[in-house]
């Protein structure tokens, strides 16, 4: 697919800019690191419209993914390195104990030592009601994510499919909020997958894809009475300083 240079450069500084806004929000929320993926698949696209015919607009476009992907992942290492540069500068035996590891972060360290965060270590019989509470969103997440991942196609009505490259964006948009949700099953603290779902996109088009469909309707009305309930359930758990705050 030919891109005319206008809007070739449109595109590819949107890229950077999409790239720069996802690695502030990383920076914030670690599973932002997850929209990385859609970058990787863009530039791998691209790369590879490169060795199918080499020209200057897969160059621009390998680049401008590969920016994106990598402001992106500094949304992750600039806030390491910063706290690296000042807690393990000093004397071996002054460094705290993350100074040592093969990969020296501080955000593993914290979410170890005092979250007691780690793979499968919230499974635990007192956490069953938050295991509860976060299932509805984990089932929308990792069920659409699936789906969607099988079949992009059924997204058609929101989002163009008229090429392939469309197709595997979708598909990686899908993956992405499918593996934070089962990150959140098992080694986060599952509760607070029920606000990191509202940043992902791919659920809301597969309910909406619901209500168009005259044979599903009833389907996707019943899910977004039920959201809009627990959507006004949480709110007041959450003023209330209760889970899933």
């Amino acid at each position: 697919m030919v891109k005319a240079p206008s809007a070739l450069c449109h595109l590819s500084a949107c890229l950077v800019w999409a790239g720069a806004v996802l690695g502030l929000a990383t920076a914030i929320r670690s599973n932002g690191v997850a929209n990385g993926l859609m970058f990787a698949v863009e530039a791998l696209q691209a790369a590879r419209a490169f060795v199918k015919q080499p020209s200057g607009s897969s160059v621009v476009a390998v680049g401008a993914a590969g920016l994106g992907g990598i402001l992106v992942a500094l949304g992750t290492i600039l806030p390491q390195y910063i706290a690296y540069t000042i807690y393990c500068n000093g004397p071996d035996g002054a460094l705290r104990e993350w100074c040592h590891y093969a990969v020296p972060s501080i955000y593993t360290y914290v979410q170890d030592v005092y979250w007691n965060v780690g793979f499968l270590r919230y499974w635990t019989p007192n956490q069953i009601p938050l295991f509860i509470l976060a299932a509805p969103v984990l089932s929308l997440l990792i069920v659409s994510g699936y789906q969607i991942f099988c079949k992009p196609s059924s997204t058609a009505a929101f989002v163009s499919l008229n090429h392939a490259d469309h197709r595997v964006l979708i598909q990686a948009l899908a993956a992405s909020q499918a593996i934070v949700g089962l990150l959140a099953l098992t080694s986060y603290h599952v509760q607070v997958i029920s606000r990191l779902a509202s940043g992902y996109a791919v659920w809301y088009w597969w309910i909406a894809s619901f209500l168009m469909d005259k044979v599903s309707q009833s389907r996707g009305r019943s899910i977004v009475v039920f959201m809009v309930m627990y959507g006004g359930i949480q709110a007041a758990l959450y003023s209330s300083f209760l889970p899933p705050a």
